[in-house]
């Protein structure tokens, strides 16, 4: 409600003047929860993209770090589908670090675009 003193007339130049600014932040709010989504859903598909890997473990299967049978002991797998066992890695370094190939994934990262190796 409107004192009696003002006209809406009168407010026509505050109304003017508030109503861009207020478009301009609503759609810079609408920009950012579209580029968010993107992103959850670019999240969501590399998620599954890495959940569909699998690795077969075998008798034969040797860790590439060490040689050793894998067998039925703790083991890590690469995104280069390479397998080292749990306790033959070592600390800090193979956690990110290909012993096969030597890349260093947290700074090359497996890109969504390239194929995950096959076993």
């Amino acid at each position: 409600m409107l004192p009696g003193h003002l006209s809406l007339a009168s407010l026509r130049p505050l109304w003017a003047a508030m109503l861009p600014h207020h478009t301009h932040r609503m759609h810079e709010a609408q920009m950012r929860q579209g580029l968010a989504r993107a992103e959850l859903t670019q999240a969501q598909q590399e998620l599954l993209r890495m959940r569909g890997r699998r690795v077969v473990i075998t008798q034969e299967r040797a860790c590439a770090a060490s040689g050793q049978p894998v067998a039925n002991r703790v083991f890590v797998v690469h995104p280069s589908n390479s397998v080292v066992l749990f306790g033959a890695r070592r600390e800090g370094e193979l956690e990110h670090r290909c012993p096969l190939t030597g890349r260093d994934y947290r700074k090359l990262p497996l890109h969504p675009s390239e194929p995950l190796p096959s076993d």
